[in-house]
Formats: structure tokens, sequence, C-alpha cells
């Protein structure tokens, strides 16, 4: 029923008659605050570490990583289609929300079109302005190059982005598509925003060799002095080329805290980081090749292992790893490689590998790796019922192996690619299945002083529980007691609704500081 009664005009009562003019509307700071909160998007690059652990520095690989990226890209494609809408609303909102709509755009098939209102804005530009490039050049943070599909021309890529670099200063992440580039990455050197460009993300190695015989990626990082965040990839398997002896000069990055070399076994690149000064670099995510013909990874790892805090050792996508003999990460030199070491995030599906890491935490329990990160493995099996490997084991038979002998440092464990069910499906939703068997790991875990959280950094949530009338207390779920089906009389779906309501409402989407506008 209404809060109060509908109001109904008596014969005597006078209504006043409806305003002259226009109706009054809100100030334009909060129609800008409001604005802001819609369409502004986080950074799309992961910040430096921090001194404690935090559940981001497993956002970038790894099934968590996959989910990030694709949420990121969610968020472009709406803010894109949103501030579309927005800008013809007025003349006064148009600039406003085109700073939001140039900022991070979501390129497909429309790079022409992109390039085509830059040089439009550009050719009206003049040098009397206040600012010295102009709209909406000036605007882009963010080039995605990646999501180019494969139906346009390699040329008119070229030609697009060849044509807007020049007029692009302020880019702070540059993703470039996989594959052979349609443009020399010296073209990236001579653009305006080299110098501020903070995340390089998409290169693959050993494709870009100049006609001196100097690599092209390795001097593209020489006029990158402000670059935060690398990623690179490694080019077709067997295409590795001779490393070039024209390295003499060393790289010096000052501020590169986060490296992500995946397939990456040997190259210029690599050669060039093992001579190079990377005094921030604290987060590292390899594919390690330990034990390889002309591996070099583990010579990297030597090098700059001791300022290192979060390691993340990867999967390799052309070299699949073999689940058989070969160990293909340095599991008994971990903690001397890397005596600094808080956080290791295990992607590899090889649970021998990473008990011995563990056997060697327990030996060294002072060393300062507490957090830990596993990928969820269910081991294959035959028909018949037996696992199909013999060598390995799934995350459960390593969890409930761990719980009887936990080490002494560890404080905290991470599976990735699990997700608590939510409470709001009951106590016996969350009580089945994997789940539930997780659950009681946890328990058992949280008594040695260790945590068990999921992907996203969660512990174990509580079922939802309320009082009875009686003092009791009752849990709300689709069944309880002995199986037999509960009236809920509204007020589980009523429970539901309110946290559903109170998760959506305590998430707003940008930075908490605005960029002025």
């Amino acid at each position: 029923m209404p809060l109060s009664p509908p109001f109904r005009p008596s014969a005597n009562s006078s209504t006043s008659p409806p305003p002259d003019g226009p109706l009054p509307t809100l100030p334009f700071e909060i129609i800008r605050r409001i604005i802001f909160h819609r369409l502004a998007i986080p950074p799309s690059f992961p910040s430096g570490p921090e001194e404690a652990y935090n559940p981001s520095w497993d956002s970038w690989s790894g099934v968590k990583g996959k989910i990030s990226a694709q949420k990121r890209l969610d968020e472009r494609r709406d803010v894109t289609r949103t501030a579309r809408g927005l800008m013809a609303v007025c003349k006064a909102w148009k600039p406003l929300v085109m700073k939001y709509l140039y900022s991070s755009p979501f390129i497909t098939d429309n790079l022409p079109s992109l390039a085509s209102c830059v040089l439009y804005g550009d050719s009206k530009w003049s040098d009397i302005n206040i600012h010295t490039y102009s709209i909406p050049g000036r605007y882009i943070t963010l080039l995605d190059l990646s999501t180019i599909p494969s139906a346009v021309h390699p040329t008119e890529i070229s030609k697009a982005c060849l044509s807007i670099f020049p007029s692009l200063p302020n880019v702070q992440h540059l993703k470039l598509p996989s594959g052979e580039l349609p443009f020399a990455l010296e073209e990236i050197g001579w653009s305006p925003f080299a110098k501020h460009l903070k995340c390089l993300e998409g290169v693959e190695v050993d494709l870009d060799i100049r006609d001196d015989g100097k690599d092209g990626l390795v001097e593209l990082l020489r006029k990158l002095p402000n670059l935060e965040v690398l990623s690179v990839v490694g080019s077709t398997p067997h295409t590795y080329r001779i490393m070039s002896d024209d390295l003499s000069h060393t790289l010096r990055m000052s501020k590169l805290h986060t490296i992500k070399l995946e397939d990456i076994k040997n190259g210029n690149l690599l050669f060039a980081l093992i001579q190079a000064e990377l005094p921030a670099l604290r987060r590292l995510s390899i594919t390690s090749f330990f034990g390889q013909p002309g591996d070099q990874t583990y010579t990297f790892q030597e090098v700059h292992g001791p300022c290192i805090r979060s390691l993340t050792y990867l999967q390799g996508k052309s070299s699949p790893f073999a689940l058989g003999s070969e160990l293909l990460v340095p599991t008994e030199h971990l903690l001397e490689l890397y005596p600094n070491l808080q956080h290791l995030a295990f992607l590899i599906p090889d649970y021998e590998q990473l008990e011995s890491i563990i056997s060697s935490m327990r030996h060294h329990p002072n060393h300062p790796l507490c957090i830990l990160t596993i990928y969820k493995w269910v081991q294959p099996r035959l028909s018949d019922g037996q696992p199909l490997h013999t060598r390995t084991k799934d995350t459960n038979s390593f969890v409930r192996n761990l719980v009887e002998d936990p080490p002494k440092g560890l404080r905290r464990i991470n599976v990735d690619g699990f997700k608590w069910v939510k409470p709001e499906l009951g106590k016996m939703a969350l009580d089945a299945g994997t789940s539930g068997e997780m659950r009681k790991l946890s328990n058992l875990l949280h008594k040695k002083g260790v945590e068990l959280g999921d992907m996203d950094g969660n512990l174990v949530p509580l079922p939802q529980a309320d009082k009875s009338p009686g003092g009791n207390e009752r849990v709300y779920g689709p069944m309880s007691g002995g199986g037999r089906r509960r009236s809920f009389g509204g007020q589980g779906m009523i429970r539901m609704n309110m946290g559903m309501s109170a998760e959506r409402g305590g998430i707003e989407r940008g930075n908490e500081e605005e960029d002025g506008g």
C-alpha cells in the first residue's frame, strides 16, 4: 500500500497554476559530476605494487586477467555508446562529453572515422589557441589497436595511424595488434606522446629488425623515458633471431615497475633487458624455460630477481606446458633468486613443482613470501574413472595436503579461476559441489592461520541468516533443514534484493579525483 493517501482536491481547495517559463535546472557543476561518474573509467594499466598485498596484483594474468580485460573492454564500449547519445543533448554538454568519448575510444573498423575526426580538428587549430594541440587529438589517452578486426586491411591501419600519431600528445597506454605491425616501431618513437607513454602492450619481439642490424623494439624503448609497464609476447615458434652484437648501449628505464614476458625464450629484447638498469622493477610475469636449450629466462631472473616482490609464472601458449619429467620452473632456487618476494602466482597446472616450492618455504620460515595464487586444475579422467595423468593432482587434493603441514610464513592462498557461490542462493548451494569442499578446506586452513580466497580475493562468504521471532537463528535459502522446502513469506526475496541493491549502490565507476573537465 502507498505510504500516504493520494491527494484529492476538494471543491473548496484552490490549486496554484503551473509556473510560467522554464523549469529550474540543476547547476552545471552537478551535471558535470554526474557525467564524470557515468563516463569516467579507471586506468587501463596496473599501477606500481603497494607495500602490502592487494588483490589487484592478480588482475593482469590468468583467468582473472582475462575477465578484467573483458570488463575493461565492455566499459569502453558502453562509454562510447552512451557518450554519443549525450553529445546530442545540448551545446553545453558536447565539449564536456567529448573529453570522455575520445579519452579511451573503442576502435574497430571505425579507425578511419577516428582519424578523420582528429585530422578535421587539427585543420581548424591555430597557434593562437591556449592548448598546443587540437581537439580531439589531445583527449586520447588510451589507443587500443588490438580490437581492430582482421577484415581491415593493414594498409588502411598504417595510413590512419601514421596520419594521427603527430596529433596525439597525451597517449599513456598503447596496445598494439598481434602479428607483424603495418608500420615501423620507430614511428612510435618519433610521435609526440613517446615521452609521456606509460604502458606499451602487445608487441611481438624480434619482428622489427632494421637494415643496420638493430632491433626496432630495443631502440624504441630507449625513447620511452617514462615507461612504467611493458608487456611483450614471443613470435611464432622457431623464429627467434640471433642476438645482435650492437647492444652495447645499456637500457635505462628508471620508472619501469611491471614487465610481462610471455613465450619469450631468448632474443634481442631479453638480452637487452638482462643488461638493462631497472631500479623500479617490482612485478614480473614470465614464461619460464628453465633447463631448455638456449634459455635466457633463468639469467634474467638471476639478474633482476632480488628486486621482485610479485612474481607470476605463466603457462606458455606457443609451447604449452607438458606434464612430463621436465622442470621448466627453477623451483629449488626460487627463494634464492627472489629474496624479497611477497606474492607468487603459479599459473601452471603442475602441483609437483608447486609442492617443491612449499617444501622450500618450510625450510626458510623467515622468507617474506606469504601470498600464493594457484591455478584451478581439475584432473582429467578416463572413462573408467582413472586419472589421465599420474604425475600431478587437482587443486582440492593439493590444498588438502597443504592443510596437514602449511609453511609458517604462508598467510593467504588465492585460487585463480574459482569464485565462491553467492550467499543469496542459500546454505544448500553453498555447501554443495566444489564450493562446499572449498568451504571446508577454508575452515581447516583458517585454524592453521591461512586464509583461502577466490580469484577476486574474497574470503569464504557466510550464509545469510536472520533471527526468528522466537529468538532462534533461521537460515534463508531455497531449502533448509532435512531437505523440506519452507515458505519464505517474501522475506527471503526482500533480503536478497536489499543485499544486491547495497552492492550496486556502493560501487562508483571512475577515479576519485576528476581531471578538471
